[in-house]
């Protein structure tokens, strides 16, 4: 799939061509490996796009304000345009077999190759695979959405799936079953029927969408995508364990398997900043953990504010994000000493404490530019005895979830949402749901990093509040320019973040592996 040879020349004609007789549709059932030569810098960008993409649908499947798979595909194609992601939000909108640009013919090759890219690293395990095929299907679910009927015949023709279809003597004939069968649709003499085998379509059947005559369910066109995604949904369940020799078959290619061993976890570094141009002041610090951190360092800060003094994990943690949203070192050691020296002399603080915060921004040691740790880290990092870091969705007790949340002011309602998701296993997808019901608004992106929730968060809130300044008016109830949290909030001790989930396997990681940089794989993209 890919080289570091040097690609053969050719005209745009002979390339359109080409990619016309390879991707013949703007839809695909992924069986054929694409034989393209492409450099490893391309594999890797198509690679991280896929997942982002697939990670946008995760994000606006769990919206509560988006009812439809219409009103999803509307949103999904909105965050492609705002990331530039082009050549899918033009195969988001295909219609079958007219594409004729280059433009529009590489959008089918990237979507292959993307898709191949990412069938590898999220083979690894079962997990991974069922989280793929579930976005991958509502992707296909969506992308169906715009197809013409003669795409959606051209698609079945190349794909081998011939059904008969049913004869117009034949439709006159149950006329009045297929009526009551298909009540939808208003006039079945413009829909064409195909006969298919029930137990294809036992969904269907089971909802008496269909009519059915002798073993054979009679599918109207407008439901022929229930029986292409059903098709695809085996395919790629069952494409998983090849997909898994060919990963470990990388194994000779340290750059190669490094990247994609580690693509289901990582964060996209284009989608958050560390050289912050602000310089956040302390004194800000305590109204920003009300209104713009992420619910884990908002966790450690309070902790550190109630009890003057975080463990060695919550430290790293903790100092990292302030780094990355701009607090500047000399600040840094100012608001990490004036809550230590409340509990110690300034001598032991200095001799203890002040190397480390150094450390962190680079300025001791190995000189080394460390960046804020992002969720995959800070969820496998479980808190140890008497530490508060990690994150809440995960390792804290639900019940005690559930007390901190109502503790800012949140409805009942709203903190059975969150906890329902973190109990269930969605820690990700919970911090999405505490940002969208906090901030009034969902976040741009899928949370995969405290920095990026941070960013998120700060310009939502800079919007409101400007636009609410344009109208010389005082932002609503309703806005996220209001204050989020409760000025009654009461401090949970760390004490209580301890109460771990009895489920979960607590294995602090070291601190080096915490402070590794980013793999070198996952470098300029």
């Amino acid at each position: 799939m890919f080289s570091h040879k040097k690609t053969v020349k050719m005209s745009v004609e002979e390339r359109c061509n080409k990619l016309k007789k390879d991707f013949p549709h703007d839809i695909q059932m992924y069986i054929q490996v694409p034989t393209d030569v492409l450099d490893l810098q391309e594999f890797k960008q198509l690679a991280m796009e896929r997942r982002e993409i697939l990670k946008m649908i995760e994000l606006l499947m769990n919206r509560s304000d988006l009812k439809t798979l219409e009103e999803r595909k509307t949103a999904l194609l909105s965050s492609m345009r705002k990331d530039s992601y082009n050549h899918a939000a033009k195969l988001l909108q295909g219609l079958g077999c007219v594409a004729n640009t280059e433009f529009e013919l590489e959008a089918r090759r990237r979507d292959a190759l993307s898709h191949f890219a990412i069938r590898l690293a999220y083979s690894q395990n079962p997990e991974l695979r069922k989280w793929m095929t579930t976005m991958e299907v509502e992707y296909m679910k969506m992308r169906f959405l715009t197809l013409t009927k003669e795409g959606t015949t051209e698609l079945f023709k190349i794909n081998g799936f011939n059904y008969e279809m049913v004869t117009e003597e034949e439709k006159d004939q149950h006329r009045d079953v297929l009526y009551k069968s298909t009540a939808k649709i208003q006039n079945i003499d413009g829909i064409d029927f195909y006969k298919v085998s029930f137990k294809k379509v036992t969904d269907l059947v089971k909802s008496r969408k269909v009519f059915i005559k002798k073993g054979m369910a009679w599918i109207p066109q407008t439901e022929l995508s229930y029986l292409f995604i059903n098709h695809f949904k085996e395919h790629l369940t069952d494409s998983f364990e090849s997909a898994l020799q060919d990963f470990y078959a990388l194994q000779t290619d340290e750059r190669i398997y490094g990247f994609i061993k580690k693509l289901p976890i990582v964060f996209s570094k284009d989608n958050v900043s560390w050289d912050n141009a602000e310089d956040v002041p302390i004194e800000a610090l305590d109204e920003l953990s009300k209104t713009s951190y992420p619910l884990c360092m908002r966790t450690l800060h309070e902790a550190l504010k109630t009890d003057h003094h975080l463990k060695n994990h919550g430290r790293v943690q903790y100092i990292l994000f302030l780094k990355g949203i701009g607090v500047k070192l000399e600040s840094s050691i100012q608001f990490w000493q004036n809550e230590f020296t409340k509990l110690m002399d300034l001598n032991k603080f200095e001799k203890e404490y002040l190397y480390q915060i150094k450390f962190m921004y680079g300025k001791a040691g190995g000189m080394k530019n460390y960046t804020p740790l992002g969720c995959s880290k800070i969820i496998s990092n479980g808190p140890g005895a008497g530490d508060c870091n990690g994150c809440p969705y995960k390792h804290m007790d639900n019940e005690m979830l559930k007390k901190k949340l109502t503790s800012y002011g949140l409805s009942s309602s709203v903190v059975s949402e969150i906890s329902e998701l973190a109990k269930t296993g969605h820690p990700q997808i919970a911090c999405a749901k505490y940002f969208e019901l906090t901030h009034r608004v969902p976040p741009e992106r899928p949370i995969m990093h405290p920095n990026g929730y941070f960013k998120d968060s700060r310009s939502v809130i800079t919007k409101a509040t400007t636009t609410a300044t344009n109208n010389n008016d005082t932002p609503s109830e309703s806005s996220p320019a209001r204050k989020i949290s409760t000025p009654k909030y009461t401090p949970v001790r760390t004490s209580v973040f301890l109460s771990r989930k009895k489920d979960v396997q607590v294995k602090p990681m070291e601190i080096e592996d915490l402070l590794n940089e980013d793999d070198d794989a996952f470098d300029n993209l």
